[in-house]
């Protein structure tokens, strides 16, 4: 898999997907196939590959538990079901973007619900 950075650009096998990460279904499918071991170890080794100087910043529910526990810094932000599903919708509907929020908060629960137990 290739992958390059370019600014806040990601580009994946040649093609720009940075707004694609976004997407609601990404982050729904991204939970259920983190669950599985053999994506969680290959995740891990590529993670670890950007760890080098000058250092990077990290955004994920894994990121300061299991990819870098021993990081200088870790910032946890949390925040219940419903004011994320809240922030989620407003971020839909500025760009353009149907969405219920009820189904937003749905989905959030069931993805903490999956990263829960895995």
């Amino acid at each position: 898999m290739q992958l390059r950075f370019d600014g806040d650009a990601l580009w994946l096998e040649g093609r720009e997907v940075s707004a694609e990460l976004r997407l609601e279904a990404v982050g729904s499918t991204a939970s259920r196939i983190s669950a599985l071991p053999e994506v969680r170890q290959a995740l891990h080794d590529l993670q670890l590959a950007f760890r080098r100087p000058p250092g990077l910043v990290a955004d994920g529910r894994d990121m300061g538990t299991v990819v870098f526990p021993d990081a200088k810094l870790k910032v946890f932000l949390t925040a219940n079901a419903a004011m994320r599903a809240e922030r989620r919708y407003k971020q839909l509907i500025s760009k353009g973007i149907s969405a219920n929020i009820d189904d937003l908060r749905a989905d959030l629960e069931a993805r903490d619900a999956r990263d829960r137990s895995r």
